[in-house]
């Protein structure tokens, strides 16, 4: 099993914004993929639920704050958020969340970050406030390779408003969904296990986020 302060110490050295292009609009009506066993789901209604919470300080913070889990950050800050119970190594399941930016800059990014190894290997699925999505595989180099390159959807509701973002991991399969609809699925053996954590990241002056209604399970 890989620590959380290893996962946190990688994280922090890896975790790069994307910026790229914004290109069409993909979407397929799927329903989610189903299930199976409950691994960890949380609504945020109990502080003690074992969410890492950062010490405030002047660039960024962390916490739980009324069913959700709040996230600050002033400047180009990359953070991410880890809990012991997905400290561990996942190979198929699924996962869910609901994530949005609560403020009125532009230039906010948030997802998941999952199969993590213990070689620094890791794919993001992640959202931006400017309704498109993108979902990459990095490394100990700190780059990312676009899987799925950076796609604008209608789907991705705009604002301050919550989107609920799912990945399902089969082998190497792996699909994505946002607001219930299947978006993109890639084919992809890199990694195959490994640790999971919600992130983001900033390239405007300052972001507030908020992410609630976590929900992970295995998978056969």
């Amino acid at each position: 099993m890989i620590t959380s302060k290893y996962c946190l110490n990688i994280l922090l050295s890896l975790l790069a914004i994307s910026t790229s292009l914004i290109s069409g609009c993909k979407t397929q009506q799927t329903p989610g993929a189903e299930n199976g066993a409950p691994i960890f789901q949380d609504d945020f209604n109990d502080p003690q639920s074992g969410w890492f919470v950062y010490k405030a300080d002047s660039s960024k913070g962390g916490a739980y704050e009324q069913g959700a889990y709040s996230v600050w950050s002033v400047g180009k800050n990359k953070i991410i958020v880890l809990n012991p119970k997905t400290n561990q190594e996942l190979g198929n399941f699924a996962v869910e969340v609901d994530l949005r930016t609560t403020s009125t800059l532009t230039g906010a990014l948030m997802g998941i970050i999952y199969r993590l190894d213990k070689d620094g290997n890791y794919y993001r699925f992640a959202i931006t406030d400017n309704r498109t999505f993108y979902v990459g595989q990095g490394g100990r180099n700190g780059l990312e390779n676009e899987l799925e390159p950076m796609t604008y959807s209608d789907i991705i509701k705009p604002g301050n408003e919550y989107n609920h973002l799912k990945v399902v991991c089969s082998g190497e399969n792996q699909d994505f969904y946002i607001n219930g609809s299947k978006l993109a699925t890639i084919t992809d053996n890199t990694s195959l296990k490994g640790e999971l954590c919600i992130s983001f990241g900033n390239w405007s002056p300052s972001e507030n986020y908020t992410f609630t209604n976590f929900k992970l399970y295995s998978l056969k």
